[in-house]
């Protein structure tokens, strides 16, 4: 699934944050920071004596340029306001770039596309007249689409180009492509180079900083459904084959992040990330959609047991019991757990603990936010800890989660318990809920069963079929409120089951 039909709450904040954060720059972008001047210093001694002086005009990597500002259009017109530029047939938009050092820089360009025949529109990126790559824009909303090129020292013309523009009036039907911006980042070397084997050891690996989808970590490896375990991994255009040969990778380099990139992973068994993988993020590489699908027979898309675990931006799909499982495997609390801007679908439970996220055992610090879970026929998200566990901070903030508890009985869509009743800092806020059972199996929005204390629920939207919106079974300081609860689908708005046995 496509992550822009995710629910449109979660998907304006993701791009909110990667918008800010990817472009960074609100100001003009012939507004440059020291150290780009620096650089535009440095690569003004490089190129030739003809661009010597073009070079002190001309925008220096990193940059962020608004498609509007940029220095030659041959077609199209200001859209939006003067926001965005609109390609309406065939052509392009270009602007001169001084690069400052050979290398493989990232192009990523904010842009939507009005469709035709179902079809968006193809964006080409070429560097002085020569093609570097292209990408199908299909949504309607404003998106960051992501290309590489090696790209020598000097100034080059950078182009975004149109070039499958299509027009039917008496159909209806009008191709177009509206650019917003374009930003051009320094990812490495033109030739990968193989990342150090030596790791430098710590004694509690801290989470890999995870910038929004976008912009890349560096240094990283990459894994593709077309690619070869042969391979570096160490460059999109030299992914690993396998998921296991990335996570062996991981162990034995410094190197924590792994992006995932565009097709579908076949899985036969979980990926079991355990103590050796601590400090490791998973990541969709941005702009693509990583399918990891069990196929209805494999347990689990993760099986996580290890701290310090980033999972983000991707496609998890028709697994028996959980597409992510997280357990604590001593008494030392599981910790240090974000599960972030997912897909998470066609979850084949058929029996209690399993759904679409589960968490078990001792925990601390948990987050899960901005996924998007649906069609589970047992839980979306479960958190659980039996007689002895701990736990504190666990969040679950911004997920969409639809038709949940389809086959279960007794089953919350949003299920949280504590047998040990010594759980703090229990968050479920901003989600949204949609049809979460039949009305006659006992299934619940908002599940807090088996003396689960000292949760806040607020600012959540419950809606369509079910048994309760919400369920207290034996918890005591609990707090719901500013929530919208929509019960014309469902048997009651709220059950208190006083007796914990």
């Amino acid at each position: 699934m496509n992550r822009l039909e995710r629910n449109v709450t979660v998907r304006t904040m993701l791009l909110t944050s990667v918008s800010a954060l990817l472009l960074g720059c609100s100001g003009s972008f012939q507004s440059l920071d020291s150290a780009s001047l620096d650089a535009e210093h440095s690569a003004d001694m490089l190129v030739n004596k003809n661009q010597r002086g073009l070079a002190r005009t001309t925008p220096t990597v990193p940059l962020s340029i608004e498609a509007e500002n940029m220095a030659t259009k041959n077609v199209g017109a200001l859209e939006e306001g003067g926001s965005l530029w609109a390609l309406v047939s065939d052509g392009a938009i270009s602007q001169p770039v001084l690069f400052p050092a050979s290398g493989r820089y990232v192009f990523a360009i904010r842009a939507k596309a009005d469709l035709a025949l179902g079809v968006g529109a193809r964006l080409v990126v070429k560097i002085d007249g020569v093609r570097v790559g292209a990408v199908m824009v299909e949504s309607v909303d404003l998106n960051d689409y992501v290309l590489e090129a090696n790209v020598t020292v000097g100034i080059h013309r950078v182009a975004l180009a149109f070039n499958n523009d299509y027009y039917d009036e008496a159909a209806g039907e009008d191709r177009n492509l509206f650019l917003d911006r374009l930003s051009v980042t320094l990812f490495g070397e033109a030739v990968p180079t193989p990342p150090n084997p030596v790791p430098t050891p710590t004694p509690q690996p801290t989470p890999t900083p995870v910038p929004p989808q976008g912009r890349l970590v560096s240094p990283a490896f990459f894994v593709s459904p077309n690619g070869n375990d042969a391979n570096s991994g160490a460059s999109p255009s030299s992914p690993f084959l396998t998921l296991e040969r990335a996570q062996s990778a991981m162990r034995s380099s410094s190197t924590k992040t792994t992006y995932l990139m565009a097709g579908t992973f076949r899985r036969t068994k979980p990926l079991y990330l355990n103590s050796n993988d601590a400090g490791q993020a998973w990541l969709g590489y941005p702009g693509q959609t990583p399918i990891i699908d069990g196929g209805r027979t494999t347990a689990a898309g993760f099986d996580i047991s290890g701290n310090n675990i980033t999972i983000r931006w991707l496609t998890i799909q028709n697994y028996a019991n959980q597409g992510i499982n997280a357990t604590s495997g001593s008494p030392n609390p599981l910790s240090n757990i974000l599960i972030d801007s997912n897909t998470i679908q066609n979850i084949y439970c058929t029996g209690w603990n399993q759904g679409g996220i589960e968490f078990g055992g001792s925990l601390a610090n948990i987050t899960v936010t901005h996924n998007m879970i649906r069609d589970s026929q047992y839980s979306g998200i479960q958190v659980q800890n039996a007689e002895g566990d701990t736990r504190s901070s666990v969040k679950v903030l911004y997920n969409a989660v639809y038709n949940t508890c389809t086959a279960v009985a007794d089953c919350g869509a949003i299920y949280l318990d504590d047998r040990n009743h010594s759980g703090s800092g229990t968050v479920i806020d901003h989600n949204i809920v949609g049809n979460y059972g039949p009305p006659s199996s006992e299934s619940k929005a908002i599940y807090l069963d088996d003396m689960q204390s000292n949760t806040i629920v607020t600012n959540n939207i419950i809606y369509g079929t079910g048994s309760w919106a919400v369920q207290y079974h034996g918890g005591d300081h609990n707090i719901v409120q500013n929530n919208v609860f929509d019960i014309s689908g469902a048997n009651h708005l709220a059950y208190y089951q006083w007796l914990f046995v």
